[in-house]
């Protein structure tokens, strides 16, 4: 199984190829034997002659002090099974979104249509306009919300194709902000983009304005009033380096550990009582991950968060 030639192992123990990680439970389990119990089943890793490890399934009894086992390896099976969670985490996603998150900003540009129909005589420009300005923000939303769930969909089928080219990293970043601008108003919040005009970034143009939007868009959520939004990106020999900060609220640890599971449901609202889904974020990480890059967040609770990205020099196939 482990694919190890007979002369490496002469005068080793077993023990010797266990994951670090599950060296005590086999221990016990050993214990187990000794104590003459009479069935025992567990799993563990061993390492191969690679140096990659497999997934042990052991099976075993004593009889008359002595042991009987089948070691049967389960990596694939495994692998399988998390594909399929994956997969269910994926469908009851899509179908929380479309029961859910789709359905109640239509319901509240329905209420507000209504209002205006049934009280258009007795309401001034004023009032007009503020309806009017709740409808177009519930649309913004809903369509920023629709475009991800059908970029994701797209994704998750292996329609969409990466078609990555050098960029303008300023260029993208500000057309992003671009399509941001009516909702930093509403909130009067100050978006900065301190990108220096030479950087240069390898990536599919609508799959980093999508990444740099649904960024922005989140800092935007979770940023009170007359707060700031910075863009920054810096590139070196290997790869470009993205930032998206702002003076928001932060989030706990917990939160943190949530953001980019597709599986995980984290509700959170912003300091507007703004709704979201999470999907945006998922999406991020897919597309940067489609680039070989990788995203993590720095945070600081009550002082703001810094979303960071990396997309490799020219590395994508």
């Amino acid at each position: 199984m482990l694919n190890i030639p007979l002369e490496e192992l002469e005068g080793r123990s077993s023990l010797d190829f266990v994951h670090p990680d599950d060296l005590q439970s086999t221990l016990k389990a050993l214990e187990k034997l000794d104590r003459q119990e009479k069935v025992l089943n567990f799993v563990n890793r061993y390492r191969c002659s690679d140096g990659s490890y497999r997934h042990i399934e052991w099976r075993s009894s004593t009889k008359d002090s002595l042991v009987f086992a089948t070691a049967r390896d389960i990596t694939v099976r495994l692998q399988v099974e998390q594909q399929l969670k994956s997969l269910i985490a994926t469908k009851d996603k899509f179908f929380s979104i479309m029961a859910h998150d789709l359905r109640s900003p239509f319901n509240a540009i329905l209420g507000l249509t209504d209002l205006l129909l049934d009280e258009l005589d007795t309401l001034n420009k004023d009032d007009i306009r503020a309806v009017l300005s709740s409808i177009q923000h519930e649309g913004q939303q809903t369509f920023a919300l629709l475009e991800n769930l059908l970029e994701w969909s797209r994704s998750q089928q292996g329609y969409l194709k990466i078609a990555p080219e050098t960029l303008s990293a300023k260029s993208v970043a500000t057309g992003a902000i671009e399509q941001l601008k009516g909702a930093a108003t509403i909130k009067h919040l100050l978006i900065n983009c301190t990108i220096a005009e030479e950087v240069q970034v390898y990536a599919d143009t609508h799959m980093l304005i999508t990444i740099l939007r649904n960024l922005i868009s989140n800092a935007i959520k979770f940023t009170p009033s007359g707060g700031t939004i910075t863009i920054l990106a810096t590139e070196n020999s290997k790869e470009t380096v993205f930032m998206v900060s702002d003076t928001g609220i932060g989030m706990t640890e917990k939160h943190i550990e949530q953001l980019f599971d597709i599986g995980e449901k984290v509700v959170t609202k912003g300091t507007n009582n703004e709704k979201g889904t999470g999907l945006g974020l998922v999406l991020c990480k897919d597309f940067v991950e489609k680039h070989g890059g990788r995203i993590h967040v720095k945070n600081k609770p009550g002082l703001g968060s810094t979303f960071m990205f990396t997309l490799p020099v020219k590395s994508v196939s």
